[in-house]
């Protein structure tokens, strides 16, 4: 998604996202045929080939001039991760497990009955399929694999960390992209996190309060990832060329060609790694978080119609 321009954190960070997805798409059918441990597969294939394909190694080096974050906005972004790090200290992490929140134990059970089962069942009830976004927990689940450690440090301690940290950096990099500087990416973080809806039922944290989610929720931080990252890559993530639509939504300009020139032409630039990255991001978004779906084709809906309006009214795109 990166890699061409973007700071390092931001490489970083949508590298994780995409990494994740990568990671579930593994898991699922190692699972099923009994190997869970398959899951190493596509890392080790992907550092094998780059390691053995010295053609390969280019783009582990940051281009000449590349996008480097001003220290005054990691600052600040650090200070937004720090503050989220503390907060999950005071209200989550420092809880015992016996007196966590109500939803902790359903969530601890999904990850053990994917980290042994396939197809997955709902833990409490014998035979029930399980009719439920669990993308999330099979990254536990591999996680857990992996690494040896138990479920339950990755559901209550761990496992939204990582996922949270990312998730700042690629919203304050979608807001320097939509609006121009990392002034606009600064409050776009600030936003997301620190600005709440009004409670609209007495009791009823999750409509007002985004941070509650992040340590709460591992379907909604995970899918909220996800979902950022498709977004950066359909505004254009990775500089000209990437993504339907450019800074400010702007539809990008290309030399009159022929079509069959600018199809071969877009495909041999990365435009065949621009599709492959988002069908997957999108495949394990859908299993991550289905309601967010519904959200990016809406605001795809609203893209095409406000341009389609501005362009009959002959204002030449956004203006």
């Amino acid at each position: 998604m990166g890699g061409r321009g973007w700071s390092l954190s931001v490489e970083v960070a949508a590298g994780l996202a995409v990494g994740y997805a990568v990671e579930v798409l593994a898991y699922i059918p190692a699972r099923a045929v009994g190997v869970p441990l398959l899951v190493l597969v596509p890392p080790v294939a992907i550092v094998g080939a780059f390691v053995c394909v010295p053609g390969l190694r280019r783009h582990w080096r940051r281009p000449v001039g590349g996008e480097r974050m001003p220290p005054w906005c990691a600052w600040g972004l650090g200070g937004v991760v720090a503050f989220l790090v503390v907060w999950s200290t005071l209200f989550q992490y420092r809880v015992p497990v016996e007196a966590g929140y109500v939803d902790m134990p359903y969530h601890l059970a999904l990850v053990g009955e994917v980290k042994h089962h396939f197809p997955p069942t709902m833990p409490a009830v014998l035979g029930e399929p399980l009719v439920y976004h669990w993308f999330v927990y099979a990254e536990m689940a591999a996680t857990s694999w992996v690494t040896g450690i138990e479920p339950v440090t990755l559901v209550y301690r761990l496992s939204m960390l990582p996922m949270a940290v990312a998730m700042v950096v690629l919203v304050a990099a979608l807001g320097r992209r939509l609006g121009g500087g990392w002034g606009a990416g600064v409050a776009a973080v600030g936003g997301t996190y620190f600005l709440f809806s009004p409670a609209l039922v007495e009791g009823a944290v999750f409509s007002s309060r985004s941070m509650f989610t992040i340590s709460t929720s591992p379907t909604q931080t995970f899918g909220a990832l996800l979902f950022v990252a498709v977004v950066l890559l359909l505004v254009g993530a990775g500089g000209p060329g990437w993504g339907p639509l450019g800074a400010r939504g702007r539809r990008r300009r290309a030399p009159r060609v022929s079509e069959g020139s600018a199809r071969r032409a877009a495909w041999e630039g990365g435009g065949w790694a621009w599709w492959g990255v988002l069908g997957v991001l999108l495949v394990v978004l859908a299993g991550a978080k289905a309601t967010y779906l519904p959200l990016l084709l809406v605001g795809l809906a609203v893209v095409i119609a406000v341009r389609w309006v501005a362009e009959r009214r002959g204002a030449g795109g956004w203006g």
